[in-house]
């Protein structure tokens, strides 16, 4: 048997309505938290009234620092933040917004006793917010779960919190437990990726390393020795000329990122050469191309492009500004009129349209991506 009470047993003898006897959190609390038991943290609790959780978590955290907050604010960076307060929703959610970035990567939130929102006080507890207490948790929950953000939805700094948190756990009599994203350990994951493909021996697997690699924020010589490792490996299976082109394709988008642009080039152009009809490949030379200002190689890439596959609609787009470069504003309004064409009213409808009515002789700014 442990010696050790459990938080649960802890915070119903010191008083505290957080405990199984009334609203159940405790368990889920141990659950949750177990990770910074015995860490030098700091924790902050809104609304500690007389004491009674801060006495509970002087005993499950002995070596934290502990600060109550019950009228006035403190600021910090903090492993958990509690918030146990007034529980007026637009209260909850202004202090959620201010200070959850002030949470440490990794770190805990919890709003307590969301029940309030439901039940039949559910309007007095609203105060003065927008929206309730539930619609808002339920915004930001899907906010990770869907791939974009409708603008008039965009309340709350949504897409910052969409891109911070990491999770979101309800327990039942309404608890929220939001982690915040962790740091990454991105140069541990991308020597996980590099020992991944040195055991299987596969090109396909270094081609995906040098990706990892620029994805994940690595230099380029570390993405260009992955990519040379691929394209060693793939001149022994001359027939695998599909893998072969996309180990070029990472090497020389690996030199590029180093501003090896002359041998960007012509990694891209014996990716090309490989599989001549792959229209991703062939956009990849001509925006290299087009960025070392020579336009008529550019535009050449790009037809080609569109000729390979004539929905891959970005390739239309640089197709026409490398066009305009060459002062020929019928053949750029052309390329445009065509992509609309093919497009059939879907998004790259509209960015043809907008490029179509601003059509006119421009500088030196990218191809389109």
């Amino acid at each position: 048997m442990d010696d050790n009470p459990s938080l649960d047993v802890v915070g119903f003898l010191e008083g505290t309505q957080k405990s199984s006897i009334w609203v159940d959190f405790l368990r889920h609390y141990e659950r949750h938290l177990h990770a910074f038991k015995d860490q030098e943290i700091e924790v902050l609790e809104i609304g500690v009234q007389g004491g009674a959780s801060l006495a509970l978590w002087r005993h499950y955290f002995p070596k934290a620092t502990l600060i109550g907050v019950d009228i006035n604010g403190n600021y910090h960076l903090y492993s958990a933040i509690i918030d146990d307060g007034s529980h007026l929703a637009h209260h909850v959610t202004y202090t959620f917004e201010h200070l959850f970035p002030f949470l440490q990567p990794g770190g805990l939130y919890v709003i307590e006793d969301i029940f309030f929102h439901l039940g039949p006080h559910a309007e007095q507890y609203r105060g003065q917010a927008t929206v309730t207490l539930p619609e808002y948790l339920m915004e930001l929950s899907r906010a990770l779960l869907r791939e974009g953000i409708e603008t008039e939805k965009n309340f709350g700094n949504l897409a910052y919190f969409r891109k911070s948190i990491d999770e979101i756990a309800f327990i039942p009599n309404g608890a929220a437990f939001i982690r915040k994203r962790a740091t990454e350990d991105t140069a541990g994951l991308i020597a996980q990726a590099e020992a991944y493909a040195e055991q299987t021996g596969k090109a396909i697997h270094w081609v995906r390393v040098a990706d990892f690699i620029q994805r994940k924020g690595g230099s380029a010589a570390q993405a260009e020795i992955a990519a040379r490792k691929a394209t060693e490996l793939v001149r022994q299976f001359p027939q695998a000329t599909k893998v072969a082109s996309q180990a070029y394709v990472a090497l020389s988008r690996a030199q590029s990122a180093g501003g090896k642009a002359e041998e960007a080039i012509r990694s891209a152009t014996q990716a090309a050469e490989l599989v001549p009809e792959d229209a991703p490949t062939l956009h990849h030379l001509g925006q290299l191309l087009f960025e070392q200002q020579a336009y008529k190689a550019a535009a050449t890439a790009f037809q080609k492009a569109v000729e390979a596959s004539d929905t891959h609609f970005p390739s239309y787009k640089s197709l026409s500004l490398a066009l305009q470069r060459q002062k020929d504003l019928p053949g750029a309004r052309s390329a445009l009129t065509r992509g609309m064409a093919v497009s059939r009213g879907g998004p790259w409808s509209d960015i043809f349209k907008k490029a179509l009515s601003e059509l006119e002789p421009i500088g030196t700014d990218q191809a389109g991506s």
